[in-house]
């Protein structure tokens, strides 16, 4: 069982002089191993080492916020300064000013109370809570939707995301095999019922995922009771199948019955057209034989996930590329992506190593469709990617991509290496994640526009110039007032943010084709 490392669920046979991976577990009987990669070279290792590669190549995202202030407090402040010295040379130097502006309180201190009065009204309040209240709200409103997002950061690159790479195993499918189709042979005496039956009968002492799958098929999914059916010499044969003896209550006679895959149950006769046609599409087939009359065959299958076609659907609607990212074969992959539709690239038969490329390959990539926002701040238009998974396999493919999303279902290590984690392990949720993402990058850019706007308004004013046309100067009190109330939209215009809601899944649950991007 290597589903720790590749993600898949269905074990892997292993023969003599065969790699093995430490970490594993051998499913049945003893074998004898030789330790060839050792310390920094065993798999887990060079998957962590990965891991710290990517994170240290990513580059940190500077706030835009802190940019801005950096510049607007000392420029704030050489304005002030500016005005102050600009009515002392009007008042002082020139006759500009008529004595009577100035009768009152003396010259010094009507220069001075413009310059108190810019200081006051450009205090960097309203600048500085833009950005942090808007992602305090976001990362709540995420929190209560199941969505975790591990601060700003993250929210900042989801915005932007133009491909979003989803794992196959556990992230698109269910992880776990189910029974898709039975066959019953034309030349059989039992109907699929009791086919259904006395497979599960066999299976019901089998520790096999394929075998657990037919069980729970034949007792959840069919009710059907095989308390009637009597097994006895068990013997699992590792890679092809079972053998025991079959004994009905009705016949009390014991017939030998053979479970497995079709070169254990058909060696030498060749697999029928049917079976062929099941295993192109990627499926699993359990040929059953009872008595040396071959009865038919049982197809399994990894099924999507229920809601995997409609989430595909509404990322395609916002203009998102999707990938499938698999360490299963083709065939698997190929049906697995007609099954959801909506996929743009497939990569097959990838290990760790293999993901973190496919993610370095997508990301070099120009994006298909520039938003208006990427355009105006002139970023690099390469592509943004979101990697979504849920093993210990992924966790260097979603350090390496843009932004690492979590199913909560997933490994520790995974929902280490991710920015948003989803609590739930609903892959609509990368949809609402990439929507709230988008909401709070709108409401912090217009944090910063109208506190940007209201210092562009309000220190033109209180330098003074207005004055010489209507004699009214502001008073550093209702400059003061103007200045926290600016703070107080700032907040109010973050709390805004709370009023979000998710989209209605059931607009995108009509069908999509998958395209042919086959790596």
């Amino acid at each position: 069982d290597e589903s720790a490392i590749t993600g898949e669920s269905l074990p892997v046979p292993k023969t003599i002089n065969a790699f093995v991976i430490a970490g594993t577990t051998n499913t049945f009987g003893t074998v004898f191993v030789t330790a060839t990669n050792v310390g920094a070279e065993r798999a887990l290792n060079k998957i962590v080492r990965l891991v710290e590669d990517a994170q240290t190549s990513k580059a940190p995202i500077q706030a835009r916020a802190d940019k801005i202030s950096a510049v607007f407090v000392p420029s704030v402040v050489a304005l002030a300064f500016l005005s102050f010295i600009f009515w002392l040379i009007a008042v002082k130097a020139t006759n500009s000013v008529p004595k009577s502006w100035t009768d009152d309180e003396g010259e010094f201190v009507f220069c001075f109370v413009f310059f108190v009065t810019v200081l006051v009204i450009a205090c960097p309040c309203a600048l500085g809570l833009a950005t942090p209240t808007a992602v305090m709200v976001g990362t709540g409103v995420g929190a209560k939707l199941g969505i975790l997002i591990k601060g700003g950061q993250p929210l900042e690159i989801a915005h932007d995301v133009t491909v979003v790479c989803f794992d196959k195993t556990g992230t698109l499918t269910l992880g776990k095999p189910s029974v898709v189709e039975v066959f019953c042979a034309r030349s059989s005496t039992v109907d699929e019922k009791e086919l259904i039956r006395i497979a599960g009968a066999a299976e019901k002492s089998s520790e096999h995922p394929l075998g657990k799958a037919i069980v729970l098929y034949a007792e959840e999914d069919r009710q059907l009771d095989f308390s009637d059916l009597s097994v006895t010499n068990f013997a699992s044969i590792p890679g092809r199948g079972l053998e025991c003896l079959l004994r009905t209550d009705s016949s009390g006679q014991q017939k030998k019955l053979r479970v497995g895959n079709s070169d254990f149950i058909l060696e030498g006769k060749g697999p029928s057209s049917e079976i062929t046609s099941c295993e192109e599409k990627g499926r699993t087939v359990v040929c059953v034989e009872l008595d040396g009359v071959f009865l038919g065959f049982i197809a399994l299958a990894d099924r999507p996930r229920p809601e995997a076609q409609g989430a595909l659907r509404a990322l395609k609607k916002r203009n998102v590329e999707i990938a499938m990212v698999s360490g299963d074969n083709k065939a698997v992959c190929e049906t697995i992506a007609s099954q959801i539709g909506s996929i743009d690239y497939i990569f097959f038969q990838c290990l760790p190593r293999d993901k973190v490329n496919c993610v370095k390959e997508l990301q070099m990539r120009e994006r298909k469709i520039v938003s208006r926002s990427s355009s105006r701040r002139k970023k690099n238009l390469n592509n943004v990617v979101a990697f979504v998974g849920d093993g210990v396999n992924d966790a260097p493919a979603m350090t390496r991509a843009d932004i690492g999303i979590a199913v909560g279902a997933g490994t520790d290590i995974a929902m280490e290496a991710a920015g948003i984690v989803l609590v739930k392990s609903d892959i609509f949720d990368v949809v609402h994640a990439l929507d709230l993402s988008r909401a709070t990058f709108r409401r912090i850019e217009m944090n910063l526009f109208f506190s940007l706007g209201y210092n562009a308004l309000g220190i033109p004013i209180a330098a003074g110039l207005l004055y010489p046309f209507v004699k009214v100067r502001l008073p550093p009190e209702v400059a003061g007032l103007a200045m926290a109330l600016s703070s107080v939209s700032v907040v109010t215009s973050s709390l805004m943010l709370k009023r979000f809601k998710r989209c209605k899944e059931e607009e995108f649950e009509e069908e999509v084709l998958a395209t042919d991007n086959i790596v």
